[in-house]
């Protein structure tokens, strides 16, 4: 699946805009699935892309009767916001809104958010004082909240009528510069095109076998990290597994890899583990001071915490790290993706 770029688009203009490849597959339905989502919208589709990003589920069908996003999804642009009063609402729609601020990275895809800030106006001394409340308590809750007077929001939008004669005088009003709208439709079709995405590869059960620092690369353009060198990548299939061959990068390699045992993508897990700690610390975890020594080091002993090192780095790095780094391939996130998501979540 192609990536869109600025110079995806502006090859695709130039050749006139008849070759785009298919934004999603059209595969053949199977006889069975891990889970079946009735309806092609916004709801369905990103349950399909979360279950396989963040719960490793993959083996997933979505039914529409129409198309996809034809439904509410594809009616209406709507305005996204976490300006609420209690707590509870407050912290669920803020994790939404920070959701939103990501998405089209994420995706790969214009969801078409866009950050024009949310005003609700006021029209009585009862609204200001409703208002400079839940203002305060979104204040509290680490949310942006900003008071305006009518002055302000004159100069701010002009062509509102904010003058003592108006119908409904406004007399300030509680504005969240980081809400705004989105287009449904294109959320619809973002997560369709990345839920098909993250089941490529993952359904190929390719493992990497050799993630180091080296082999991820950064690219600027697209501000997306790539791995690279898959020389020696192999694909998990019992018929062709062979043990005792060792492969990779040793002070990179997990314990099973290290043991020639087969391999799977917990592998890839544990280097990725060591990358991040070299990254955070500036040294490995495991070391010494020949490779009989480096392989006993990494299949027995324990690593040192990062914030013991760095100690002014948060203690929950510690704990993705150490679950990284695990000896057991059983006690690593179960999946790529879990690894991700708890790293996203802890910052």
């Amino acid at each position: 699946m192609q990536r869109y770029s600025l110079f995806s688009l502006l090859g695709h203009a130039l050749r006139g805009d008849d070759r785009w490849p298919r934004a999603w597959r059209a595969p053949e339905p199977k006889k069975s699935y891990d889970a079946v989502i009735i309806g092609g919208g916004g709801h369905g589709l990103a349950t399909a892309y979360y279950l396989a990003k963040q719960h490793g589920i993959r083996d997933v069908a979505v039914l529409e009767k129409g198309w996809l996003g034809g439904g509410n999804t594809g009616r209406n642009t709507t305005i996204v916001r976490s300006n609420y009063h209690l707590d509870a609402n407050a912290h669920f729609y803020e994790f939404s809104l920070k959701l939103w601020e990501r998405l089209s990275q994420e995706l790969n895809f214009n969801v078409m958010y866009s950050a024009r800030g949310v005003l609700n106006l006021v029209h009585t001394p009862a609204d200001i004082d409703a208002a400079m409340r839940r203002g305060n308590a979104m204040r509290l809750n680490g949310i942006d909240a900003k008071f305006l007077s009518r002055d302000e929001i004159a100069a701010w939008i002009p062509r509102l009528d904010c003058s003592p004669n108006a119908r409904f005088p406004v007399l300030g009003g509680l504005l969240q510069p980081r809400g705004g709208t989105v287009r449904h439709d294109a959320v619809a079709w973002g997560y369709a095109r990345a839920a098909d995405a993250l089941e490529y590869a993952h359904r190929r059960n390719v493992v990497h076998r050799d993630i180091k620092p080296a082999n991820i690369m950064y690219d600027s353009l697209s501000n997306n990290l790539k791995i690279t060198d898959f020389g020696i990548a192999k694909l998990i299939d019992a018929n062709r597994t062979r043990t005792g061959i060792v492969l990779g990068t040793p002070a990179f390699m997990s314990p099973e890899q290290l043991e020639g045992k087969n391999v799977n993508g917990h592998t890839d897990l544990f280097a990725l583990g060591v990358s991040l700690y070299q990254l955070l610390t500036g040294q490995l975890p495991f070391r010494g001071a020949s490779m009989t020594n480096l392989m006993f080091v990494i299949a027995n002993e324990p690593h040192q915490s990062v914030t013991s090192l760095r100690s002014e780095l948060p203690k929950w790095l510690d704990e993705v790290v150490d679950r990284a780094l695990a000896k057991s391939p059983a006690d690593r996130f179960e999946s790529a993706a879990a690894m991700a998501a708890a790293l996203r979540r802890a910052a």
